[in-house]
């Protein structure tokens, strides 16, 4: 059975028009023009691209005239027979558009037959070769053309195959860290202290020293029994006085005198 639809009138040139698969969905036809003598006219109801504007999606994106334009027109050209539209895509309509498309393509072939017999006639008229050559150009052109029309209408529709990842088949490892987990806490590093500074110090200077930082011995090239030792007040290394440049009796005397290793000077 099929169903009926009310279409509603919102004005003089908008109209809403229910969908027929789609609950709840209308489309708004809008008239633009009143009349166009383009050749995109139907040759049912003179309907034209140019003429009427719709929100479905056959007119928004293929710019065609869709079936809700045809039955908005239809009804209000009164030069046009009513058709029986109880249902939108209606068998009666549509059986007569597919023929009318038919009856397009006849008319078409015989224009271009037609027009084929005068290009025999200017052919064998014609003598110049330029112009001959520039026309077989362009009848080429339109074979070329309608043989591969033909074919494409033809072919068949191959589904297109979905692109594989040439790694997908490749069965997924399992992932191994190569971390080193860590077994205990880090002791963090703080800063010392004035009291720890001072007892370290304390330590060192009771140390004795081991060896000489410019000749790495611990004894002296002198044969004196009591090695003389001078340290840096800078860095606190023990240097053989001897290794130094200092005078042993300037160093008795100047009990204040302050020495900088030949490393710290530079």
């Amino acid at each position: 059975m099929a169903k009926t639809f009310r279409v509603h009138v919102i004005d003089n040139v908008h109209w809403e028009v229910p969908s027929q698969r789609l609950a709840n969905i209308k489309y708004t036809v809008r008239k633009v023009l009143d009349m166009c003598t383009c050749h995109l006219q139907c040759s049912m109801c003179n309907a034209c691209i140019h003429m009427y504007t719709c929100t479905c999606l056959d007119a928004t994106i293929h710019s065609t005239v869709c079936k809700h334009v045809h039955l908005i027109h239809m009804d209000n050209d009164a030069t046009v027979k009513p058709q029986p539209h109880t249902c939108i895509d209606n068998s009666t309509y549509f059986t007569a558009l597919l023929a009318s498309k038919t009856n397009d393509s006849l008319r078409a072939k015989e224009r271009l037959e037609k027009k084929v017999q005068q290009l025999q006639h200017v052919i064998r008229q014609c003598d110049q070769a330029e112009a001959l050559n520039t026309a077989y150009k362009h009848v080429n052109a339109a074979v070329t053309l309608l043989s591969a029309i033909e074919k494409q209408s033809t072919t068949i529709n191959l589904v297109r195959k979905r692109n594989i990842s040439p790694n997908s088949n490749i069965e997924q490892q399992r992932y191994y860290s190569t971390k080193k987990k860590r077994t205990g806490t880090i002791d963090t590093i703080s800063k010392p202290t004035q009291e720890e500074l001072e007892d370290t110090n304390e330590k060192l200077l009771k140390e004795e020293p081991l060896f000489c930082a410019i000749c790495f011995k611990k004894q002296d090239t002198s044969n004196s029994p009591t090695i003389r030792w001078v340290q840096c007040s800078v860095c606190d290394i023990w240097i053989h006085q001897q290794c130094t440049s200092i005078a042993i009796d300037e160093a008795d005397v100047n009990v204040d005198y302050v020495y900088v290793c030949q490393y710290c000077n530079k």
